[in-house]
């Protein structure tokens, strides 16, 4: 059973755009009395064209934006330096998400056009100041993209620009009256804190004063307002602000330093999700010393850490990753390359994980070198395995390599003949052919695999990877193969790349890698006796085994509790949600409840959303109990009950949402704002059906 990951109906997407009032701009040098237009170049410019930089060296361009007021075009201009010549050059590093790629907007370059997006627009509106110049570093203007040789140039120094920026502004779009509230009340704290004699107790104080300001619900709806922003979304956001010495976020025409920023969301118990947190966590403040930060940060780790993450090139899903992970680094173990497709971009993805890199004399990391036999063609692979270790090994190197891998001639079996075997999961083998001699004296070793056959060479041309994968380990034609069960903490994601690669199809990372997974997983685990034992007794380390939402739902619906028991626990709450989603779509109040009962995160409003939306009423209350109760989700939740008249449920929220009025207010805002007559219609509606509850 798969499980559908919708999320709220059309008839729901209106009410989450809200019309907020502009907030009056409090920066220095800003005048507060212009209106805001986006003043476009004059016709008559021609086209901007970039010339070629020194790509063999660590040359940078950076852009000067050039001082002006609100409404006035954006005008700058472009100048080229290098990396290890920016001490003298004061500039500042702008991270942002660039919203559609559709480049509506348009700014005056060297006095020539240069269309960029429209978030982008607006950011540079609001950054550019009245008195003087700024110098920034900006992608979109500093980067010649339609040049891919140069984008993986500059991408491969893309920690390096943002260490240097003498600080990089985080911008988070638009603002609104409670962003701006809260934003006044952060740099209050920060002055404060900043000025004290004892910092520490200053922080102590400030624990007490925000929840006492009678503010509380606004500043939680203003970070809940921001958390939903598609910045936190951004896969290269990770390492633009982890590289950075000092960081401001920057909403409309409010900022703070990103040190009072990461603080305040606890001191209002402000819980963000779990991908939201990782990002707080790198921004510089005292949470970097103490997060995952200063642990190892293998690249293969960050994928997963990071792979809700969005990128609008499938390829920066891993680009963005290598200058903050502890082993890619190193711009020339895997360099950012723009020019190749997509299949060799897996390949080159996967050769880097399955190899590693060298670290501390003869330690090598190849963790995986088994799974790359989950391919159809065990020769090809092992050629390139051997050849690998030749070109690019000394004498002494290879015999470090061989003690990692033992490699040895085994026979070759076809899937066709092998059964499932109940003993340490089951083994079988491939023939190694290497030559003797050819990887130094060592001689040929046992090489035993975690491997997957199949003898029908047309199952990859049918459909997608999911075909291939779900037809061999669901029904058996092929069989899953355990060396040890103790190796399955090593099932990460470079035998799945170079799996995708392998076949021809050029579909997403993230679903290769669901797919795998799914049918790798707790669907199968009863095959193995040993491997059952393993989930019982070390869950936390193998849990990269069955990552996957549907693996669990299904092992629910399916009876199999004592798994799932042990697994729940360790789930981010965007995955509980997701597996919450599945049940109620299905109606499974009891599937739903499993869960509940065996996790204690935060639950999400779509969640809600979905249970209005289904009509599952005896588990409402529930979930409501378990949910962020921002004013403007209670609004947004009483919304969607009018919609679906759904009764019951507004009752149950009205009961135990706080003030009615509040929320009724809010309904009918957001409803107004959006232009949606039929939820007002419906709410009035609904507003006497409650009122008729509430005196009988």
């Amino acid at each position: 059973m798969r499980l559908r990951f919708s999320h709220h109906l059309p008839i729901l997407d209106s009410l989450s755009r809200r019309t907020v009032s502009t907030v009056p701009r409090t920066l220095e040098n800003l005048s507060p009395n212009r209106s805001v237009a986006h003043a476009m170049p004059p016709p008559s410019a021609s086209t901007y064209r970039y010339k070629r930089i020194d790509l063999a060296t660590d040359a940078i361009r950076l852009v000067h934006l050039t001082r002006g007021y609100h409404n006035d075009p954006i005008e700058c201009r472009l100048f080229e330096t290098w990396l290890h010549q920016i001490e003298g050059v004061p500039y500042e590093a702008l991270s942002y998400h660039w919203g559609s790629p559709r480049k509506d907007a348009e700014i005056m370059l060297d006095g020539c056009q240069l269309g960029i997006t429209e978030n982008l627009s607006r950011a540079l509106t609001h950054l550019r100041l009245e008195d003087r110049d700024r110098i920034l570093w900006v992608d979109a203007i500093c980067i010649d993209q339609d040049d891919e040789k140069e984008r993986g140039h500059q991408v491969g120094q893309m920690r390096d620009i943002y260490r240097n920026a003498e600080q990089v502004i985080v911008w988070l779009g638009p603002s609104t009256n409670d962003i701006a509230l809260t934003f006044d009340k952060m740099n209050e704290m920060h002055d404060d804190i900043g000025s004290s004699a004892n910092p520490k107790m200053a922080l102590e104080l400030w624990r007490d004063i925000w929840p006492s300001s009678g503010l509380l619900d606004r500043y939680r709806h203003a970070f809940e307002d921001i958390f939903r922003r598609r910045w936190f979304q951004r896969v290269w956001v990770i390492q633009e602000v982890a590289s950075a010495r000092a960081a401001v976020a920057v909403c409309g025409w409010k900022s703070v330093s990103t040190k009072t920023f990461v603080r305040v969301p606890s001191l209002l118990d402000v819980k963000p999700r779990q991908n939201i947190q990782a990002v707080l966590d790198v921004m510089p403040g005292h949470l970097r010393k103490e997060s995952w930060w200063s642990q190892e940060r293998k690249l293969c780790t960050l994928m997963v850490k990071f792979a809700a993450s969005e990128a609008t090139d499938t390829r920066d899903r891993i680009y963005a990753l290598l200058g903050i992970s502890s082993d890619a680094c190193d711009r020339k173990s895997f360099p950012p390359d723009y020019e190749i497709g997509f299949p060799d971009f897996l390949r080159n993805a996967a050769r880097f994980l399955i190899f590693g890199t060298v670290k501390g004399g003869l330690e090598y990391t190849i963790p995986v070198v088994t799974l790359t036999e989950l391919i159809q063609d065990f020769g090809r692979l092992r050629r390139d395995a051997a050849q690998w270790a030749i070109e690019n090994l000394d004498p002494e190197a290879t015999r470090g390599f061989l003690k990692c891998v033992k490699l040895s001639p085994l026979d070759e079996l076809s899937a066709w003949e092998l059964a499932i075997r109940r003993m340490r999961g089951a083994k079988t083998g491939v023939s190694a052919s290497f030559k003797p001699g050819s990887l130094g004296r060592q001689p040929q070793q046992s090489f035993d695999v975690t491997a997957f056959l199949t003898e029908r060479e047309d199952i990859l041309e049918e459909r997608d990877m999911g075909y291939f994968l779900s037809s061999n380990l669901r029904k058996q034609r092929g069989v899953g193969l355990v060396q040890d069960p103790s190796g399955w903490g090593a099932l990460d994601t470079g035998a799945v790349l170079y799996l995708a690669a392998s076949s021809g199809h050029a579909g997403a990372i993230e679903k290769a890698l669901d797919l795998f997974y799914r049918d790798l997983g707790l669907s199968y685990v009863k095959e193995f006796e040993e491997m059952e034992k393993l989930l019982r007794s070390h869950t936390h380390s193998h849990l990269s085994i069955a990552p996957d939402v549907t693996i669990f739902y299904d092992a629910v619906r399916r009876g199999y509790e004592e798994i799932p028991k042990l697994l729940v626990a360790e789930y981010s709450p965007s995955t509980v949600d997701r597996l919450l989603m599945g049940a109620l779509e299905d109606r499974n109040d009891e599937g739903a409840a499993f869960v509940l009962s065996h996790t204690t995160c935060q639950i999400g409003k779509l969640v809600l959303l979905k249970a209005i939306e289904m009509d599952c009423n005896t588990i409402f209350g529930v979930l409501l109990d378990r949910s962020c109760r921002g004013l403007g989700d209670l609004a947004d939740i009483l919304c969607a009950t009018a919609a679906y008249r759904r009764t019951h449920m507004a009752h149950t929220l009205l009961n135990r949402g706080g003030s009615r009025n509040y929320v009724w207010e809010f309904a009918f805002s957001s409803a107004r704002n959006a232009g949606n007559t039929r939820i007002l219609h419906e709410l009035h509606n609904l507003r006497r059906e409650v009122a008729i509850m509430d005196a009988s």
